[in-house]
């Protein structure tokens, strides 16, 4: 289950979306990343006990999250989280 700090800290990202404040709170945001990427295994492999499909992919709940910043170099003005 994700926990309570990692749903606090998404929350205080969207309203101090700067490299400033990320750059304070960098521990948070591994945190964070480790818990939603546990809960994401987790996930993974209790669906492979309803598909077996997917245990035989053999699914790496962290390789299976997005990136959290987003690409820049074409963005005019978008902030960075």
């Amino acid at each position: 289950m994700i926990q309570i700090s990692t749903f606090h800290f998404l929350s205080e990202l969207k309203t101090n979306n700067s490299k400033a404040w990320m750059d304070q709170h960098r521990a948070e945001s591994h945190a964070a990343k480790a818990d939603v990427a546990a809960m994401a295994g987790q996930l993974i492999e209790r669906l492979g006990q309803i598909d077996p499909r997917i245990k035989k992919a053999g699914l790496d709940g962290a390789k299976c999250l997005t990136r959290q910043n987003r690409d820049m170099r074409f963005a005019k003005g978008a902030p960075p989280y």
